[in-house]
């Protein structure tokens, strides 16, 4: 018998994301570095062991170098992990934002990898873009890949300068004094001509002769205003069925996105544009006269065919945390809710909206059919959103924690079924079960000196240790916080506040295990650092703890009959050692949780950390 493994934390059921980890069975496949000088990735398997906790190394195979955004895919169905890359020119932290000249000779690389035999791992097929890798999912075992291209063509012409000089004729450039202006030439040639297929996104295969990946016929371009141009960037969506990759769709949308939400059915690109008013000197910013708005396109799904439904635009933007704005969307019989944020982030004038929107067929729009306006107090920024069925919740913060309970049962007529006002905030939210959600934050002390952020507006509140909060929100007369778990002092942090995957869930129905990466902070200040700080420093909200430990926090989350969050281990990786600063004149720091990440198999947990994976069993403390 299978013993139950926790998968991808995902957004959507039925909609599975990348990662650097997947399960398959009692096998796991992590990408991990196999250079000392990092700069190659190697796929590992590994088999997972439940009682006694354990993994064993099945094999390894080397997949490149100098690639980042390097994520997963398992597919049972063909026995074969599919392997996404990006082979960068210039690598950032966050490729959704990066300047498109940054990305001229980007390429994305999908890997399709035979793992039948573990131990003798295999390429199947390659395919290369030659474009930026934006994103993912997997739907009905077809993998849809969002990718960007800036077309460009060279013309050496307009790179040799010439310099403006007296009536005797132009200066030698290498003579020219600083008074003078060099200015680019008229071009003594024509522009190369180049062919609409020139300038699209191609695709190879195994080293092949490459072609092109999206037919114009297949590329839109918004309805925009002349005032309003769209950008030089060509996002294209690929449907790539995971059995038969050749049989692969493209579309492609004229503009660049910010992010894209995925269902079942249809999937959405989303990007924020910024209208500034012109007078005679320029650009004026100004949050009270600027335009922002955020533009949405959908996308039917049919197998490998992809339709567009319509587009459509909504007040507001999407934030600016990427891992975030998907949960900012949720679609839910043919409806599409969008979480938006207006005004200025951290200005009192910042509010949040809800727009719903549904596609009209006839006209291919997306219209707003109704909306929810001024969610949250004056000031108070979105922290977290989430959109499950006909349900809506949202985390507005700057003081306490308003947890909103949307409901959307009669899209025409969304209401606020309810608001909570709790200490802290959550930054993710996950449903346990159908009424039930966890929180997932910071606790936070309100600030009551009045003081005034670099920002120019009060501070609000001071973060202090990771929280966990269970609320019941089956019905109005029922919303309340019923558990709450604090962990660590101001200074702990988890990735998990910021990337859903390095969340592992495990359960049925209103119960499981969770676990999640902790970067403890509880120690005090060694006396010799402390001496440069005020006296009562330890009584303020504002002070921070040193690094305490770094490990995986695993607990029971029952919200039957006697609802609780109960912590059941802790599986240490990394102990900082308070005595060391004293003696050498440091103190220890961790290597963080950022790519963090565990798999829960029955009672046991496999907890990767730092290109360590360390096992043991959940009951035991």
């Amino acid at each position: 018998t299978t013993t139950a493994t926790s998968q991808t934390n995902i957004q959507e059921i039925g909609v599975d994301e990348s990662d650097r980890i997947k399960v398959n069975g009692d096998q796991l496949y992590a990408l991990e570095n196999c250079a000392k000088d990092n700069t190659k990735q190697c796929l590992s398997a590994y088999l997972m062991v439940e009682n006694p906790a354990s993994t064993t190394a099945l094999g390894s195979l080397e997949l490149g170098n100098n690639t980042y955004q390097d994520t997963l895919y398992a597919a049972p169905s063909q026995k074969q992990i599919v392997y996404l890359g990006s082979s960068m020119q210039y690598s950032t932290f966050d490729t959704w934002f990066s300047p498109y000249y940054w990305q001229q000779d980007n390429k994305t690389i999908i890997k399709f990898i035979d793992v039948a035999q573990p131990a003798a791992m295999q390429v199947k097929s390659t395919l290369t873009l030659n474009t930026a890798l934006l994103s993912s999912r997997v739907v009905d075992n077809v993998l849809y890949v969002v990718t960007r291209k800036n077309p460009h063509f060279d013309y050496p012409e307009l790179n040799k300068p010439v310099v403006l000089g007296d009536a005797a004729g132009p200066l030698n450039t290498t003579d020219a004094p600083d008074s003078v202006q060099v200015l680019p030439p008229k071009p003594p040639v024509a522009p190369p001509k180049k062919d609409i297929e020139d300038l699209l996104p191609t695709i190879a295969f195994d080293g092949a002769k490459a072609t092109p990946l999206v037919k114009a016929e297949d590329c839109y371009l918004p309805a925009r205003s002349s005032d309003k141009p769209v950008d030089n960037t060509l996002i294209t969506i690929t449907a790539i069925p995971l059995a038969t990759p050749a049989q692969y769709y493209s579309v492609c949308v004229a503009g660049d996105v910010n992010t894209f939400y995925m269902s079942t059915q249809a999937l959405y690109l989303a990007t924020t544009r910024y209208y500034y008013p012109l007078t005679g000197n320029g650009f004026v910013y100004d949050s009270k006269l600027t335009e922002v708005t955020t533009e949405i396109h959908k996308f039917g799904l049919a197998k490998t065919a992809l339709t567009y439904k319509g587009s459509g635009t909504v007040q507001g933007h999407l934030g600016w945390d990427a891992d975030k704005q998907p949960f900012r969307m949720g679609e839910n019989n043919n409806v599409l809710k969008v979480a938006t944020s207006l005004g200025d982030t951290w200005s009192d004038n910042s509010k949040t909206r809800v727009s719903v929107l549904q596609e009209d067929s006839a006209t291919q729009q997306l219209k707003e059919i109704s909306a929810l306006d001024n969610l949250g107090k004056p000031g108070e920024r979105l922290y977290a959103a989430r959109f499950i069925g006909n349900r809506g919740y949202l985390v507005t913060f700057k003081t306490t924690d308003p947890l909103y309970i949307l409901d959307f049962k009669d899209p025409a007529k969304p209401e606020v079924l309810g608001e909570l006002k709790i200490n802290g905030y959550s930054d993710y939210l996950h449903p346990i079960g159908d009424d039930y959600l966890l929180g997932i934050g910071k606790d936070a002390i309100p600030d009551t000196t009045s003081a005034v952020s670099p920002f120019g507006v009060d501070r609000g509140a001071w973060y202090q240790g990771v929280k966990l909060s269970l609320f019941d929100v089956s019905a109005k007369d029922k919303f309340k916080e019923i558990e709450s778990v604090i962990i660590g002092k101001r200074g702990t942090e988890s990735s998990a506040l910021h990337d859903h995957h390095a969340l592992a869930w495990l359960g049925v129905a209103s119960k499981g295990t969770l676990s999640i990466p902790i970067q403890l902070s509880n120690n005090l200040m060694p006396s010799t650092r402390l001496q440069s700080y005020p006296k009562d420093y330890y009584t303020l909200p504002s002070a921070y703890y040193d690094w305490t430990h770094t490990g995986l926090y695993t607990f029971t989350i029952d919200a039957t009959a006697n609802p609780a969050i109960k912590l059941n281990r802790r599986l240490i990786a990394e102990v900082n050692d308070p005595s060391i600063y004293d003696q050498y004149g440091y103190y220890g720091y961790s290597a963080g949780t950022y790519n963090d990440r565990a798999v829960i198999q029955g009672n046991s947990v496999h907890y990767v950390h730092n290109k360590r994976i360390l096992s043991a069993d959940i009951t035991v403390k």
